[in-house]
């Protein structure tokens, strides 16, 4: 049993490692535990203090506990992956994020191909050889390479493969809170990116390994399961990350708020021990526990062993060690320890979603459904725990979500209700199926044919939630206060008894903690941002109780930047989107919006474009009906306080007054430039001028105080103010997203000149 003075330690480990990514990080862990030590000291004349706080740890551990957790934050630090002198950001010429390299790699193949979401395969290389014109390097470096499905398809692990292609640094955010893919792959070690156009296999390698097993088991259970539900099922084994499930499956379940039957998880570590133990009763304990313990790590092997999944695994086989020695166990003092362990394994884990969202389910369940099962003891006990068990992982880990995301799943308690008995059947038959492909694959394959129809009646379920009017709501993401504040009064219901007795006050004092910064910001919130994308521009123009829109993009900006931003930022209606371009990859665009987001109206230049949208408005099943409004040269459409015109198409020019200001935004390429049409039109003042064609070209009449360029020039010359006289100027490739507010005016997302990829 872990002594309180243990639990504060592991604590103080687990927050050192929190606060080690921020500047004012050791600041706050001193200020907690000076205080912590100043009230211990006190406790003894201070009567409103919990009795547990009073007998609690000396004030001398709280002292120790400050030390623990600088020292978590300097071992942090000691862990970090940098780049090596052979890496190959190092070697080649320094990339940006404007260069690209033609470039030669050898290497060892690490990782399975996996899909993407624009339909490329990517894997991990780890290079030891280098071409860069006609010069070849040395080089121990690990890459992100992307080829396609078709160079892909007999690649795997082990393989020494010549992949010719483009070396480009990884993108960081270009928006606050939005996906940086540049960090994400710097905590793996990978700080160079490789677009592939030939591959050639060098060495076959060996063909044996778990991803060997892995792939048996999911062509077996395609086999009779099909290719949608068959990579269902076996995602609810194996896990999404080494599943190529469909994206339209995926974000339902994601948007359904049932994210964790895709993920390997300790939902599905907690079923297969259930099942293993039921099945085994008969046999003594120590027996019993032998078996649980190998299937637990057999099902670790074959999912990857993802951080999720090693929490779970670890609780199983203490939890059967306990069984068998007859002792009982002290769940959060597991946990704690448990989550000690791993962190120590790889520190990097406590920034991984699924590692936090893990370990806050787990002490929600752990903590909360004792207490939902007293209040709901009027329903009979099973019925209970289905709505007990998915209540409390949802009161644990709502705020985390609400702080990464801004979204909450409208009706994801009562979908996991619904959906719990086919998760049950689908997790316990599919590792059964699994083990029994492995062993013979028709025979798993005839076992998981027998799950087709839970498998379909549970896809059309999801489906079914996710076409619900409302079914998610964006509430904007919260801040760092407010989510502690959140999970200070969580803590104060479980650890204070006086909050026990009031836990109806803290569930009022959460939802004004929610709801009135949130209704603060939404109703005064006046914004213009420019994405850093330029196929097409994008515009997204948020004031008080209305939308805009200008431009989608394509269906990969439309899933991967578009969407998780409006959700960010509470917007859970477009009132008025304009396209300037309706070339068929951005229809796809408009297509996947229009399913996930509700619009108002859709307007276009008169003409094609116009025509071309209201057929794609026809085949398409949006949620809403949406109102498709051409639009003439010089015709205006007002919102609020915005004012947008086309002035011409094809490149389209827009004039658009925002707040008294005039925004002119001029597309162009190579073949088609504005630049005659600009020099003769008789355009207001100009105020900023938005610049998406050839970099430096826009006639010197109009005079703007502002110049944004989105132009993707290796070079950004045109920019240099000693080359030309400039107003004010941004380029989006090098400042990323632009965003205006009129208390701030103008301020980027990335600081000018800093193109180094940042793990934290």
């Amino acid at each position: 049993m872990l002594p309180l003075s243990g639990i504060v330690l592991c604590l103080a480990f687990i927050l050192g490692l929190l606060m080690a990514g921020t500047t004012w990080g050791w600041l706050v862990v001193i200020v907690l535990g000076l205080v912590a030590a100043l009230l211990r000291g006190q406790a003894t004349r201070t009567s409103w203090l919990p009795f547990a706080w009073r007998m609690g740890p000396p004030p001398w551990l709280w002292l120790v506990a400050i030390g623990v957790a600088i020292g978590a934050s300097f071992y942090l630090h000691i862990r970090l992956p940098y780049p090596n002198a052979f890496d190959i950001s190092r070697v080649v010429t320094p990339l940006t994020s404007s260069t690209r390299l033609e470039a030669t790699v050898i290497g060892e193949v690490k990782t399975f191909p996996r899909l993407t979401r624009s339909q490329k395969a990517q894997f991990q290389l780890q290079a030891r050889k280098v071409t860069v014109a006609s010069d070849p390097q040395r080089v121990r470096s690990l890459l992100y390479v992307t080829v396609s499905q078709k160079l892909a398809k007999p690649i795997h692990p082990g393989q020494t493969v010549e992949v010719s292609g483009l070396l480009y640094q990884p993108p960081r955010a270009s928006l606050p809170k939005g996906f940086d893919f540049a960090q994400r792959l710097a905590r793996q070690g990978i700080f160079v990116g490789l677009s592939g156009k030939q591959l050639q296999i060098t060495d076959t390698g060996s063909r044996w390994g778990w991803w060997a097993v892995r792939q048996r088991i999911v062509r077996s259970q395609a086999r009779f399961l099909g290719e949608t539900e068959g990579p269902l099922v076996s995602a609810m084994v194996l896990g999404r990350r080494t599943v190529d499930l469909p994206n339209e499956i995926e974000d339902q379940f994601i948007q359904a708020g049932l994210a964790h039957a895709l993920a390997a998880s300790g939902f599905h570590v907690s079923l297969i021990l259930a099942a293993v133990l039921a099945l085994t009763r008969p046999l003594p304990l120590n027996q019993q526990a032998m078996i649980g313990s190998g299937v637990l790590i057999i099902f670790g092997a074959l999912s990857g062993f993802a951080p999720s999944v090693l929490r779970a695994i670890l609780m199983g086989i203490a939890s059967l060690s306990a069984l068998v020695a007859g002792r009982k166990t002290q769940p959060v003092g597991l946990l704690l320890i448990i989550a000690v362990i791993l962190l120590v394994m790889n520190p990097l884990w406590v920034w991984d979603l699924g590692f936090q969202l893990s370990f806050l389910a787990t002490f929600g369940l752990v903590m909360s459904v004792p207490t939902f099962m007293r209040i709901l003891d009027w329903l009979p006990p099973r019925l209970a725990t289905l709505v007990a068990v998915p209540l409390a992982a949802t009161l644990w880990t709502l705020p985390l979500q609400l702080y990464r995301f801004g979204l909450v799943p409208v009706y994801g308690l009562v979908a996991n209700i619904l959906a719990m008995g086919f998760l049950v059947i689908l997790t316990v038959g599919g590792f059964v199926s699994g083990l029994a492909a492995v062993l013979w694959p028709l025979l798993g394959s005839a076992l998981a044919g027998l799950l087709y129809y839970p498998a379909h009646v549970l896809r059309i379920l999801i489906a079914a939630v996710t076409q619900l009017p409302g079914s998610t709501l964006a509430v904007g993401t919260i801040s760092l206060l407010q989510l502690i504040i959140l999970y200070g009064l969580l803590l104060g219901v479980w650890l204070w008894p006086w909050g026990r007795k009031r836990w109806q006050l803290a569930i009022a004092m959460a939802l004004v903690v929610i709801v009135i910064p949130v209704w603060q910001v939404q109703s005064n919130r006046w914004q213009v941002t420019l994405f850093d994308s330029v196929s097409p521009p994008i515009m997204v123009i948020e004031q008080p109780g209305a939308t805009l829109l200008l431009n989608s993009g394509d269906e990969r900006m439309v899933q991967q930047s578009l969407i998780p931003f409006l959700q960010r930022q509470g917007v859970n209606r477009i009132e008025v989107a304009i396209a300037t371009s309706t070339w068929p990859r951005l229809q796809q665009g408009w297509q996947a919006l229009l399913q996930r987001m509700p619009v108002t109206t859709l307007s276009a230049g008169i003409g094609e474009d116009a025509n071309t949208l209201t057929q794609m408005l026809a085949a398409t099943k949006s949620k809403l009906p949406v109102e498709m409004e051409p639009l003439q040269a010089r015709q205006s459409v007002t919102i609020g306080q915005i004012e947008v015109q086309f002035l011409r198409t094809q490149p389209a020019i827009v004039l658009l007054k925002i707040q008294g200001k005039n925004w002119l935004l001029v597309t162009g390429g190579k073949a088609s430039n504005p630049q005659a049409w600009l020099q003769t039109a008789q355009l207001p003042r100009i105020d900023v001028l938005w610049w998406v064609g050839q970099p430096g070209t826009w006639p010197d009449s109009l005079k703007p105080e502002i110049i944004i360029d989105s132009s993707r020039a290796d070079k950004s010359s045109s920019l240099d103010p000693a080359a030309r006289p400039l107003p004010q100027a941004y380029w989006t490739l090098r400042d990323g997203a632009i965003r205006w507010t009129p208390e701030n005016g103008f301020r980027t997302t990335v600081s000018p000149g800093d193109q180094t990829s940042e793990i934290f």
